[in-house]
């Protein structure tokens, strides 16, 4: 599913991940204030406010770790955990960030 602009949520990632390779500045923000970044990003698209008890983490691979996100199991998810389709609506489509898992 896509966003109010036609992304997809592996587009809006791509899209971050590229800006930070790109923009050494947009970098350091990403690593120290995620959050404020990804709330920005989506404030263009016309998302809407990231809650306040959302975590977001940001972690950087090189050659030596990598990492591998584990999605809630929607088996046994608990009924405070936002579903695909509220974080889709939350953000005004299916936008939201696989390794920062947030946009509500």
């Amino acid at each position: 599913m896509a966003d109010k602009q036609g992304k997809t949520r592996k587009q809006f990632e791509a899209e971050i991940v590229a800006r930070a390779w790109k923009d050494a500045d947009f970098m350091k923000r990403l690593m120290k204030d995620p959050k404020s970044v990804i709330q920005e990003a989506v404030t263009k698209m016309g998302g809407k406010k990231l809650p306040d008890d959302l975590k977001v983490t940001v972690l950087e691979e090189s050659g030596k770790n990598i990492y591998l996100v584990l999605p809630p199991n929607p088996q046994t998810q608990k009924t405070d955990v936002l579903t695909d389709e509220q974080l889709e609506a939350a953000a005004g489509g299916a936008v939201a960030i696989g390794v920062v898992n947030a946009i509500a």
